[in-house]
């Protein structure tokens, strides 16, 4: 290929990306402006604890479950005590599989390719649980 040769990018519309990013919004930013506070917070906690800056980013990566988050930076600071901060991780965790059972329900009768849960590609959930089609 020659240098003055440019290479041509399939087409596409600027505006959908825009569009997309518009009807997005006004459901993304609360959401957004939620983790925003709670992480203001937790790297200020963790500041004023005397821990790291890179660790509330590593462990925002890491940790399942932003309520541990909290607990783990006041664990990290204590003495070595790997089966009392493993116990006190699986409690607090713990709260998930209680979700994950109201989610029994729905998927009753279902293989993993067929829950409605698990596949929502194309439809749209109503508040009250219903999935209707686009």
């Amino acid at each position: 290929m020659k240098e003055t040769e440019t290479i041509r990018s399939a087409p596409r519309t600027e505006g959908t990306v825009w569009k997309a990013f518009r009807a997005a919004a006004p459901q993304t930013l609360p959401v957004f402006a939620g983790y925003l506070v709670l992480g203001l917070g937790y790297g200020i906690y963790v500041q004023s604890l005397g821990l790291p800056v890179w660790l509330p980013p590593l462990m925002g990566t890491v940790v399942y479950g932003g309520s541990l988050e909290f607990v783990l930076a006041s664990l990290l600071l204590g003495g070595f005590a790997p089966v009392s901060a493993f116990l006190m991780a699986l409690m607090i965790q713990a709260r998930h599989l209680f979700y994950g059972l109201t989610m029994l329900q729905r998927c009753r009768g279902c293989g993993p390719r067929r829950c409605p849960v698990l596949q929502h590609r194309g439809r749209r959930f109503r508040h009250d649980g219903h999935v209707r089609a686009q």
